[in-house]
């Protein structure tokens, strides 16, 4: 698992996503960035000409598989427990891969169909991302799992770019966001 720390200077303040804790920090001195790969570069351009994307609507979803959704089932609900007061912890469960999906387009379109998840439209937006993450079989190869918040607020928001899309056909939310930390496995 590597955490890519993305800073952004704004109003005369750095902030930045803690990789250990998962909270938005707001530092006195402008940091400058790491280097980034290949993967981070791309999911980075799309976060700011989200225009680029491939669209979803011609890719058809899948047919349910009940037998992998109680295997989706009984992961998510690992990872409520864990819950996002541990981050780190989360962060770590997910890096753990179980591929239930060849990729992260399958497994947000099952994710949607747990019912925690169908209750919670919005809310859940770091435990759906590393779910995605965790069960995908091509996310460590192509994926990019982004947090970012919207500035100078407190409001934070996780989501995947991977292979020219956003994945999660629920997910609009996340082109009002900068992404201040970007995880890969």
């Amino acid at each position: 698992m590597k955490f890519t720390i993305l800073p952004h200077f704004y109003e005369g303040k750095s902030y930045y996503i803690s990789p250990f804790s998962g909270n938005l920090i707001l530092n006195e001195n402008k940091l400058t960035p790491s280097k980034f790969n290949h993967n981070i570069i791309q999911a980075l351009t799309f976060c700011d000409n989200p225009y680029l994307l491939k669209t979803l609507k011609n890719i058809p979803k899948n047919d349910l598989n009940n037998n992998l959704i109680s295997e989706l089932s009984k992961m998510n609900n690992r990872l409520m427990f864990i819950n996002n007061k541990r981050f780190l912890l989360s962060c770590i469960y997910s890096s753990f891969q179980n591929c239930l999906y060849e990729n992260t387009i399958e497994a947000y379109d099952n994710i949607e169909n747990l019912e925690i998840h169908k209750l919670n439209k919005g809310k859940l937006c770091l435990q759906r991302a590393l779910l995605a993450a965790k069960t995908s079989n091509s996310f460590k190869k192509n994926g990019v799992l982004l947090i970012g918040a919207t500035l100078p607020t407190w409001n934070m928001h996780a989501w995947i770019i991977e292979d020219n899309f956003q994945p999660d056909r629920e997910d609009r939310m996340w082109i009002m966001y900068r992404p201040l930390l970007a995880i890969q496995y």
